[in-house]
C-alpha cells in the first residue's frame, strides 16, 4: 500500500496535463486547407468593404472524417451565412495546431485559438478547481443524458462562471457531446469476461482514477504515448489499450487487436469552449448569431456521433474483431471497486468525496 501511495502522489500533480492523451487523434494527417496560425491575440478583427469582420480560429485533435470536424464544417457554413460574412471561420483539424485536448484548452485561453472542444476534467488543472475532477471518476454517469444533466446543472454553471473569471475561457454548458465510451481492446482473441483481463498489460490514460480502477481488477497499467500504441500492440509490448470505442475503428486498431470489451468506465465527453475576450468583442447581434449556431452545431454533432458509433462498431465486427458489452454483474463489480478504491481516497480521486456524492445526486435526479 505504501508503494502505491507514493506512486499515486507522484502522478497526481501531472494528471490533468496527461488526461485523455488517448483521445488525441483519429488520424495522422494534418490540415490541408489552412496554415497553422501564429499567436494573434487581439488581432481577430479586420475591416472589409462591408464593415468590420471577426476571425474565429477553431482547433481540434481528430481527423477530417470524424464527426467533430463535420460538426465544425456545419457550424462554419451556418455562422458565415447568418452573419453575412462578418464572422469568418478557420478550422485547424487533426492536431495541426492543438496536439492534445489540454493544448486546445491552453490555446483558447491565450487566444491563439478562439474556439475548441475539450474534456471538462481538464478544467481542474488550469484553474485549481478540484470539483471538475468529478468528470474523471469512473461510473459517475451511465448515459449521454446523465452527462448532459451534470454539465447543465446549477452547480456546474456556478463553477463555470468562476472558471471564466479565472481563466478567460467561456465553457458553453449546453454545448457538449460524447465521442465514445471507454473500451478495452486486446491482442487476445477472446476476453468475454472481466476476469479475462487479469494479468494483462493495458495502455491506459495516466490518471489516478483510471489507474486505481484497472489495478483493482488485476490489470497492469502501462503508460506510453498514444502515437506509439499501435506499434506497441503490434510488437507485443502491451496486450492492449483503453480509449474511446470509436477510436478503435478510426485509428485502425483492428489491424493489431482482436477483441474489444466496452466497459463504459468513462467517456470521451467534450464541451465547446470559447475565448471570453473574443466573445465579448462581438456586437450584440453577432453574439446572438454565434449562440444560435453553436446550439445548431451541438444538435447536429450529437446525432452524428450516435450514427458514427453504430457504424464503427459494425465495421469493427466486419474487420474480424469480437466486440463484447459489459454485463450488469460486471458493472456492479466495477462500481463497487470505485466506491472502495477511488471515492474515499483523494490521492486516487483528486477530488473530495463530497463533490463526488454531489455529482451522483445530480445525475440521479
Amino acid at each position: 500500500m505504501r508503494k502505491r501511495s507514493i506512486f499515486m502522489k507522484s502522478i497526481a500533480v501531472s494528471a490533468a496535463m496527461l488526461m485523455m492523451a488517448g483521445c488525441g487523434s483519429f488520424g495522422t494527417g494534418k490540415s490541408s486547407d489552412s496554415s497553422v496560425p501564429k499567436d494573434t491575440a487581439g488581432e481577430e478583427k479586420k475591416e472589409t468593404s462591408g464593415g468590420e469582420t471577426y476571425t474565429l480560429k477553431i482547433g481540434h485533435t481528430v481527423s477530417e472524417t470524424d464527426p467533430t470536424q463535420l460538426g465544425y464544417l456545419h457550424f462554419k457554413e451556418l455562422i458565415e451565412e447568418k452573419s453575412d460574412g462578418r464572422i469568418e471561420v478557420q478550422i485547424f483539424p487533426n492536431q495541426s495546431i492543438a496536439e492534445t485536448d489540454r493544448d486546445a484548452l491552453e490555446k483558447v485561453r491565450d487566444n491563439t485559438l478562439q474556439m475548441a472542444n475539450t474534456m471538462p476534467g481538464l478544467f481542474a488543472g488550469i484553474s485549481n478547481m478540484e470539483e471538475y475532477y468529478v468528470w474523471n471518476i469512473p461510473y459517475i454517469y451511465k448515459s449521454n443524458e446523465e452527462m448532459y444533466k451534470l454539465a447543465e446543472s446549477d452547480w456546474m454553471l456556478e463553477l463555470n462562471e468562476k472558471f471564466k473569471e479565472t481563466t478567460g475561457v467561456r465553457i458553453i454548458a449546453d454545448a457538449s457531446f460524447n465521442m465514445g465510451w471507454y473500451a478495452f481492446g486486446t491482442t487476445k482473441k477472446d476476453v468475454p469476461k472481466l476476469d479475462d483481463f487479469k494479468g494483462l498489460k493495458i495502455r491506459i490514460n495516466e490518471t489516478p482514477q483510471q489507474i486505481a480502477l484497472v489495478e483493482s481488477i488485476g490489470i497492469t497499467p502501462v503508460f506510453i504515448s498514444f502515437n506509439e500504441v499501435y506499434q506497441a500492440c503490434q510488437q507485443g509490448m502491451v496486450d492492449g489499450m483503453m480509449t474511446a470505442q470509436n477510436l478503435f475503428y478510426s485509428n485502425r486498431y483492428y489491424e493489431v487487436l482482436k477483441s474489444l470489451k466496452i466497459l463504459k468506465n468513462g467517456a470521451a465527453f467534450h464541451q465547446y469552449i470559447v475565448n471570453e475576450e473574443w466573445y465579448q468583442s462581438l456586437p450584440d447581434d453577432l453574439r446572438t448569431v454565434f449562440d444560435e449556431c453553436v446550439s445548431e452545431m451541438t444538435e447536429y454533432i450529437r446525432e452524428e456521433e450516435v450514427t458514427y458509433t453504430d457504424k464503427a462498431m459494425k465495421a469493427l465486427a466486419d474487420e474480424g474483431m469480437t466486440v463484447y458489452e459489459v454485463t450488469e454483474e460486471e458493472t456492479k463489480v466495477l462500481e463497487d471497486a470505485c466506491r472502495t478504491h477511488i471515492f474515499p481516497d483523494k490521492e486516487a480521486a483528486l477530488v473530495d468525496e463530497q463533490y463526488i456524492n454531489k455529482a451522483l445526486e445530480i445525475v440521479a435526479q
